[in-house]
């Protein structure tokens, strides 16, 4: 890089004044030779007005870390909902979105153009967005550039949200790689992430990996929520893990997070697809002495499974119970009713429903 003085103008002359040659004087040699002058090299005169101006075009000052959100400052007094997406999220996402082979390139042409960097905060938001919770490979490969800029470091939320984008479009594989990584970086697990990653982990099964958040919350002292343990409880049926379920249902029961309606839907839902219907009412019932109101999704669980072990005389009484507690009949009740009473060739009680259906209609 080169550089010159730029040198401010001499002040204006004034009448009278000399004009003396800038050449510098020799000495006087007493009449002998006059000795060589120096040789003329590269020489800079520096005075109090000179100014330093940079000549390189090469030369741009640093790039600069920019966020999700327009003023930080805010977060701690909005919720994140509340905040205005920087203008930079649209722009990042319009060129992750035009459809081009070349992501990673035009990330690069683009944050060099404007002298930008992603924070990690900004990559974590934008792997949130509706549009890359359709496009796990896009969001994977978001991730992966992202980790390529200068004095870039991920945090726990960009891999927390990626494994998300994952596990909702069931890509089993990817989420088992990018856990491997996640697993050798040695965050401190928070609520938040404990969350996701157990809600992630528990829709596909991944019974070791889920625990494994489980622990990481007990060894990092974070005191799980009700969302946790419904989350844990959830991964667990899913795996057809019902023992395990049933020790997560029975801490609840008896701590200070106690079950709420989704914990028994669930617990319900296991039972109900090992073919343990009658443990399933058990429950059912345990939810009225804990004063926790059952929801159409408790009684459509336990109809269905009535209905495929051809309990009808149970299926008509869970609809009857619905109605007196003037809860909203999905059509599919009136479905599974109408067909129980068929099977047994009870038409009158088919008309019986009929009658009933219409008059609540009117």
């Amino acid at each position: 890089m080169r550089r010159i003085a730029l040198l401010r103008p001499p002040p204006p002359l004034h009448r009278g004044t000399a004009l003396y040659s800038l050449t510098p004087l020799l000495p006087y040699n007493n009449g002998g030779s006059s000795p060589k002058p120096p040789k003329k090299g590269p020489t800079l005169t520096i005075t109090s007005n000179t100014r330093w101006v940079f000549t390189d075009n090469n030369y741009l000052p640093p790039p600069e870390w920019i966020e999700p959100f327009n003023d930080l400052s805010d977060i701690a007094s909005e919720t994140p909902q509340d905040l205005k997406p920087s203008p930079w999220v649209h722009q990042i996402m319009s060129v992750l979105l035009d459809g081009s082979v070349d992501t990673e390139s035009r990330l690069d042409h683009f944050c060099n153009k404007f002298l930008i960097k992603l924070s990690p905060n900004f990559v974590s938001f934008v792997l949130k967005s509706m549009e890359l919770q359709k496009r796990p490979d896009l969001a994977l490969k978001f991730l992966t550039w992202a980790g390529k800029q200068k004095k870039y470091t991920h945090n726990l939320q960009c891999y927390v949200s990626l494994i998300d984008v994952l596990a909702i479009n069931g890509d089993l594989d990817n989420v088992k790689s990018v856990f491997c990584k996640f697993r050798g970086m040695g965050f401190l697990m928070n609520v938040s992430a404990a969350n996701s990653l157990i809600k992630s982990f528990g829709s596909l099964g991944m019974v070791e990996e889920l625990l494994w958040v489980w622990r990481g919350m007990k060894e990092n002292g974070v005191e799980p929520s009700l969302f946790t343990y419904n989350f844990l409880l959830n991964g667990l049926i899913n795996s057809v893990f019902i023992e395990s379920a049933e020790r997560v249902l029975e801490v609840m029961e008896n701590g200070k997070i106690g079950p709420d309606v989704v914990t028994y839907n669930t617990m319900i839902k296991g039972y109900c697809q090992a073919g343990k219907t009658q443990k399933a009412f058990e429950k059912f019932r345990d939810m009225e002495l804990r004063n926790v109101a059952p929801d159409k999704i408790t009684y459509m669980t336990l109809m269905q499974s009535c209905y495929a072990e051809g309990d009808f005389d149970s299926c008509l009484s869970l609809y009857h119970e619905m109605d007196e507690n003037g809860m909203e009949i999905p059509p599919h009740a009136y479905s599974l009713v109408i067909g129980g009473l068929c099977k047994e060739g009870e038409m009158c009680g088919r008309i019986r429903c009929f009658r009933e259906d219409d008059s609540e209609r009117m």
